[in-house]
């Protein structure tokens, strides 16, 4: 992330006069008690241009279920993203670690589609390709 920001930037100390940081626009704060920031937004007031980063641990909606199980639903996007999309110009996705078995049973999540759980038969491959 610093990085990116290091390059937009040409690698110059910031804060910069012409960068905002318009985070807040986004609900992209650091959380009080947990050092893991869901994310960051700058504006470039030259160019009206705003570069964002947030972070998810999954690109569905997930809604908690009874006995510590999640539902990840495959057909439904993350609040984030329902909330912000018609912001958004260009969007780039980073989706390759999100779609591993282990990351399904250690985090309890159970794969939903229309509103129902879909069952364990379902390769994790089919689920990442719809």
């Amino acid at each position: 992330k610093k990085q990116v920001m290091c390059m937009i930037v040409g690698n110059e100390p910031t804060p910069h006069p012409y960068v905002v940081d318009v985070g807040n626009e986004y609900n992209l704060v650091k959380p009080h008690k947990n050092g893991h920031p869901n994310g960051w937004a700058y504006r470039f007031l030259t160019t009206n241009t705003t570069i964002l980063f947030y972070w998810s641990p999954c690109l569905c909606d997930l809604v908690p279920l009874r006995r510590s199980k999640i539902a990840m639903h495959l057909d439904r996007p993350p609040t984030f993203l329902r909330e912000f999309l018609p912001r958004l110009d260009v969007l780039v996705l980073n989706t390759g670690h999100h779609w591993s078995p282990l990351k399904l049973h250690s985090n309890h999540w159970v794969i939903h589609m229309g509103g129902v759980s879909i069952p364990p038969s379902m390769d994790i491959g089919q689920a990442r390709n719809f």
